[in-house]
């Protein structure tokens, strides 16, 4: 897992330091389940839950450091124990970061996106690559606004290659992903009515998963889906394959 300090932290989100004990944290950490020995906690909030209501059991479990997006004075009885930042928007602080950490890294880094088949393209490539090189990828089927994160920032130093897949739902979640992924090489797997009621048409989901590909050296497409030959066929970066 890689190391994180403080200084990068507040560069990449520019949040307010309310305490601080720690200046280097042992990765990130999201569940109060798991042990957060040494990690850089992430107050997110859901639909249905909020982390902050569980900060006691995220210092119990180790953390040495907190994100929060709002403090209430009941917390100080630990503040002098771990490291807290305060942002606005937690989640949009964990993306910060790992688009931080991305930046810092040298590793071609791989996008795969499309309806359908993304983890398991991701998967494959993973075992055809890992015996030539040192390899990165999602874990399980990591590809939300959370997921991403979380993947990219398990990227280290000494990785030569990142493979992480790219997932929305609805319009303007793209480039947020696009801002962490940043893919070097391209894969869109194909495209059907997975996440369909998000769009206005499937062209329209065609053209924000492409988003994905605005600074790549390649596109690898599946041109048996007319709706993204279409699109990509007069492209010169992009590679097709098909029956």
């Amino acid at each position: 897992m890689k190391k994180l300090n403080l200084a990068d932290i507040l560069m990449a989100t520019h949040g307010k330091v309310l305490s601080t004990v720690e200046k280097e944290f042992r990765g990130i950490g999201t569940d109060t389940r798991t042990d957060l020995t040494g990690q850089f906690f992430i107050a997110l909030k859901g639909d249905a839950y909020d982390a902050h209501d569980f900060l006691v059991e995220a210092v119990q479990r180790g953390a040495a450091g907190l994100l929060v997006h709002r403090w209430d004075d009941k917390w100080k009885t630990f503040d002098r124990q771990v490291t807290i930042v305060q942002v606005q928007d937690t989640l949009q602080g964990l993306q910060d970061i790992a688009h931080f950490e991305r930046e810092k890294t040298s590793a071609i880094i791989v996008g795969i996106t499309g309806s359908n088949g993304k983890t398991i393209v991701k998967e494959w490539l993973a075992q055809l690559l890992q015996g030539d090189f040192q390899v990165c990828k999602s874990p399980k089927s990591y590809n939300s606004q959370l997921g991403v994160a979380l993947s990219v920032l398990e990227l280290n130093d000494t990785d030569e290659i990142g493979i992480f897949e790219a997932g929305i739902s609805t319009y303007d979640e793209i480039e947020v992903l696009e801002q962490m992924i940043c893919p070097t090489f391209g894969i869109i797997t194909n495209i059907g009515d997975a996440h369909h009621s998000g769009f206005n048409s499937i062209e329209d989901k065609v053209a924000e998963k492409i988003k994905l590909f605005k600074y790549v050296d390649k596109i690898l497409y599946c041109s048996d889906y007319p709706e993204i030959h279409d699109v990509l066929k007069v492209n010169s970066k992009a590679i097709g394959w098909g029956f």
